[in-house]
């Protein structure tokens, strides 16, 4: 594959004007991402290289403040003739504001999947038809009218850790940080959490975007979650490449297992880099899909681009995109991340902190906490201290929906990959642990 040595615009520019289509198939297409990547798309799979043109078209008509132009030129392209009147009406909209750009941009984006063009257009002409300047603000009426019309559908949790504190249901279109030290846990917990949903909603699918370790662990832990057999069993039989092996962890699984399975989707770490990335297959998965709850584990994996000095403000930029997507999905996004460093150790004496982590040890914690409706923390105090190593910690720091919660103790059964809330005689004696714990410090 050929590295690119010009700016990636640059180099779709030169071979698209050039005609040059088998040029551009000797790039790799991970360095072209966004608008990019659909150009590139639309350039290897028309007949005729000239047809990503359009997408140019269409910037360079928002910047002579002529959306007809544009519009008119995607219309053109894309749908037959005798249609081209009807899409006309998206015209009406307002030329300056910058939702219509973002409109045309996501369209950009998803003809570039290969979706429906029809539904895409049908959806464009949506979004640029309710975009409205000053003059065009709604009255009392006009919004009571609209807030008694919404349908914010929910996503119940069925985590039974979660139904004992009283968090039934997640709001989509929000954002929930689980976060963590390393080995405590959070994958198994998040895998735990999106297992439970989908067996609560036969409609929901699941996207669990896995940065961190190869796709197959993730699941390997759900095949033991469904399975007689133990996590071990079957990363060993799974390991083995022998189809009697495979075959005996299939027949491990119910028909009911077979369903929820078909509705979760594992994105292996190859296939995305940065939050864009990410951005743009949620909108592409919702164009199939309206029920959607999706995973990136973890955050700070990503490629948030800019200098290392500027990451902080890179970050919370990355952040914003995820929300955003989460938003125009309408999705209930997990974004796991991690804590950090030293953020047990006291600067002043060099002991360990034998109090559990807050909202404050989150790494980048100002620019998560404002963006997330929730925020889960966990705690596993056996991987500091000489106590047993199942029991685990979750604390609510902040749920923008529901009554507060503080704390909920759980146990983690490692051989099934279960996390389940710990009965009252546990849970106690894990109260009682982590007191014992602070009166030491």
């Amino acid at each position: 594959m050929v590295t690119l040595l010009d700016p990636k615009w640059a180099v779709l520019q030169y071979h698209i004007a050039a005609g040059d289509k088998l040029g551009l198939t000797l790039i790799n297409p991970a360095h072209f991402t966004g608008t990019a990547r659909a150009v590139y798309d639309l350039a290897i799979e028309q007949p005729e290289l000239s047809m990503p043109v359009i997408l140019q078209a269409m910037k360079a008509g928002l910047d002579d403040q002529s959306l007809e132009v544009a519009v008119e030129e995607l219309m053109r392209h894309h749908i037959k003739a005798e249609e081209v009147d009807h899409y006309r009406r998206a015209l009406v909209a307002s030329y300056n504001n910058w939702k219509i750009k973002d409109a045309i941009d996501w369209a950009a984006e998803q003809i570039g999947t290969g979706q429906n063009r029809m539904r895409i257009l049908e959806e464009l002409y949506s979004r640029l038809s309710n975009v409205h300047d000053i003059r065009g603000l709604l009255t009392f009426e006009d919004v009571f009218e609209q807030i008694a019309q919404m349908n914010v559908p929910t996503i119940p949790t069925g985590f039974a850790a979660f139904r004992e504190a009283g968090l039934s249901e997640y709001q989509t279109g929000n954002m929930m940080l689980l976060a963590g030290d390393t080995g405590t846990f959070k994958t198994t917990t998040a895998i735990n959490m999106c297992r439970a949903s989908l067996y609560e909603d036969p409609d929901l699918h699941v996207f669990y975007f896995m940065k961190e370790q190869r796709f197959h662990e993730v699941w390997y832990k759900l095949f033991a979650m469904e399975s007689d057999m133990s996590y071990s069993d079957i990363q060993r039989m799974m390991n083995m490449q022998h189809p009697q092996a495979r075959d005996r962890i299939r027949a491990s699984f119910s028909p009911d297992a077979y369903s929820m399975f078909e509705r979760f989707h594992v994105i292996s770490q190859d296939t995305f880099s940065t939050p864009q990335d990410v951005a743009s297959m949620l909108r592409g998965y919702s164009t199939r899909y309206a029920k959607m709850m999706w995973v990136v584990d973890y955050a700070t994996r990503l490629d948030f681009g800019g200098r290392p000095e500027h990451f902080n403000a890179y970050y919370a930029a990355g952040l914003e995109v995820l929300k955003n997507a989460t938003l125009a999905t309408q999705s209930f996004g997990i974004v796991v991340t991690q804590l950090k460093d030293n953020w047990n150790i006291d600067y002043k004496t060099g002991n360990k902190i034998k109090t559990p982590p807050d909202r404050k040890d989150i790494i980048w914690s100002s620019e998560a906490k404002n963006l997330a409706a929730y925020i889960l923390m966990l705690y596993n105090p056996g991987t500091y201290f000489d106590v047993p190593k199942n029991y685990l910690y979750l604390s609510v720091l902040k749920v923008r929906h529901v009554e507060k919660v503080s704390r909920i103790n759980m146990l983690v059964n490692g051989e099934k990959q279960l996390v389940e809330p710990a009965d009252a005689m546990v849970s106690k004696e894990m109260e009682t642990i982590l007191k014992n714990l602070q009166k030491e410090r």
